[in-house]
């Protein structure tokens, strides 16, 4: 799309997708979410529910509650984020302890 006060193109995002993709890879599935859980997460009556049944993951499920919960949101945003740090904590470990790598520091110091 082109803007015309700073005569550059911009990129659109489709906020709906990208949330949608997002979760469809962020999320593969939950256990131990009740339904008790879920007016901390988002506005929902439960009166007629069950507060102890657990909510099956399904998809759009996942989708409704990472769009209308910032609450849930930051807590997928702040799970990915450790993932990430542990993975990449993780790859330089193997990578120091491989022995690849220990035999050719000590051919090195030679």
């Amino acid at each position: 799309k082109f803007n015309k006060r700073t005569r550059q193109r911009e990129e659109e995002i489709d906020n709906d997708k990208f949330l949608a993709e997002y979760t469809r890879r962020a999320i593969k599935g939950w256990k131990g979410l009740k339904v008790k859980h879920l007016p901390n997460l988002l506005p929902v009556d439960i009166s007629d529910m069950d507060g102890e049944e657990s909510l099956e993951y399904s998809e759009e499920e996942a989708i409704d509650l990472i769009t209308n919960s910032t609450v849930f949101d930051q807590f997928i945003t702040d799970t990915m984020n450790e993932f990430e740090q542990f993975s990449v904590t993780k790859k330089e470990t193997d990578v120091k302890n491989s022995p690849t790598t220990s035999a050719t520091s000590s051919k090195a110091g030679e």
